[in-house]
Parts: structure tokens; sequence; C-alpha cells
């Protein structure tokens, strides 16, 4: 390690050796920390192999290098966020993320996050897979249920018969039937 008289910390393996880190001394008394924000920083090689693993994932790897390729133009120092939200697309919908690239390609989108919402609004607008009912068998289709009047059950409902469709001892029956339920 060496001081340097502008304020620096120079660190290098051997005392004539190449300089491996340049740090800027605080100055003042001391509890500050001086950190190179780079020492955070992913290194390039893990962020091209991050990139080459997301490559993999898509099904048209010319598309996704193309757009890799916009972003690196496009966001140079930001491209470790822009991999992390392909990233997590990749993980959250994976067949529909295809899709939304070729949108993006088509209307020359260029970042991640337009990726992503294209991908929301393309989810949002696929229907859900509904079971048609009408046309699954059911076993009772062959069966016709009898329609009455509205009239009919409310006088039902009310303690009376009714004249109108339902027959006395359907009636009969349907009351004795709630009847016991209720006593038990």
């Amino acid at each position: 390690m060496e001081r340097t008289e502008g304020g620096r910390l120079l660190i290098r393996l051997s005392p004539d050796g190449e300089i491996l880190a340049d740090h800027k001394l605080a100055s003042g008394k001391g509890g500050q920390l001086v950190q190179d924000h780079t020492h955070k920083r992913k290194r390039s090689t893990k962020l091209t192999e991050w990139e080459n693993e997301i490559i993999s994932l898509f099904e048209d790897e010319e598309k996704i290098k193309a757009f890799m390729n916009q972003l690196r133009e496009r966001y140079p120092r930001h491209m470790g966020d822009q991999l992390a939200i392909l990233w997590n697309l990749l993980q959250q919908e994976p067949k529909m993320v295809n899709q939304a690239l070729d949108r993006a390609m088509e209307l020359r989108l260029t970042s991640a996050n337009d990726l992503r919402d294209l991908l929301y609004s393309l989810i949002q607008e696929t229907p859900s897979q509904k079971v048609d009912t009408k046309s699954s068998e059911s076993p009772y289709a062959h069966i016709d249920a009898t329609t009455r009047q509205v009239d009919s059950y409310i006088e039902i409902l009310k303690g009376g018969d009714s004249q109108h469709d339902a027959p006395h001892d359907t009636v009969t029956g349907y009351l004795s039937f709630i009847k016991a339920g209720r006593n038990r």
C-alpha cells in the first residue's frame, strides 16, 4: 500500500507492481467509509454469462440477441438492471415472454420495462380457458324439467296449495319433505 500526496491510497501486490486499487482517502476524523462503487457492481464477464444464459431461454435466439444489443446501446450502465427484469419475466411467464418479445420488436421497444409491460398486457388480453357447459354431455341432458308459473311457488311458500299447474300430490310431498328437514 502506498499513500500519495494527493490524498489517495494505492494498493499493489508488490511495491513496483500493477495498481490493483486506487482509493481516495477521507479527510477529517475517522468513521467514514470510502468505497469505490465499482466494487459492488458485477463484472462484465458475469453480466455476459448471465446475458448468455438469458438468451438461451428464449425461443428465437436472433431476435433476443438483437434486443440485447439495443439494451446494451441504450442502457450501458444499467445492463444488469435490464437483465434482472428479463430474468424475472422468464421465471414468471416463460411461455408468453416469447410472444411479448416478438411484439416488442415489431413495435421497436427498447427496454426490459417495455417488454415487461407488454407481457402483462398480453396476459390480460389472453382469454382464460372456460369450459363450455353446453357442449359437454350431461348425464341429465335427456330429462326435461317441468316449468311452472312463479305464483305457484309463492303459494307453496305461503303454505297453501297452488291451483295453477302443480299436481296436489307433488306439492304435498315437497312440503312434507321440507318440514321433515326442519324438524331434524
